[in-house]
């Protein structure tokens, strides 16, 4: 062992190099990777199963919006036309009104004086929109 009073090839003490000299290890460790890719999975998984539930209630509701257009444009067509309901106008008129109601192509029906479709049923209070709330 040098004492610490011997210089090196460089002049300046043994101790004093040691301290100098660092490791010149740059970069990640592979498992520091392996967590980071790991929390990036487990985030984009999230974000696409909110992604994909945000996109149905999206459908969902344009869906009933859709419906309560065409029952009003129904609605409206038997009173100009004079008309009762029957299933067989109703199918005529949706051949020349009712394209694309619903954006998962489910079927569409006048039952009990609505228009409804049966892959998304409509409650009740549904009025189209989201209202005012009552507090």
């Amino acid at each position: 062992m040098p004492n610490l009073g011997e210089r090196c090839q460089w002049g300046r003490p043994f101790w004093l190099v040691g301290m100098l000299i660092k490791n010149n290890h740059s970069g990640f460790s592979l498992i520091e990777i392996l967590v980071v890719c790991a929390m990036l999975g487990i985030l984009a998984s999230i974000a696409v199963s909110s992604y994909f539930g945000y996109m149905e209630r999206a459908k969902e509701k344009i869906c009933n919006i859709n419906c309560l257009r065409l029952e009003g444009e129904y609605q409206a067509y038997l009173l100009m036309e004079d008309v009762e309901h029957k299933e067989a106008r109703f199918d005529e008129f949706m051949k020349e009104y009712g394209k694309k109601v619903c954006p998962k192509q489910g079927d569409v029906r006048y039952v009990n004086g609505r228009v409804e479709c049966n892959l998304h049923p409509r409650g009740e209070e549904d009025d189209g929109g989201e209202g005012v709330p009552f507090l």
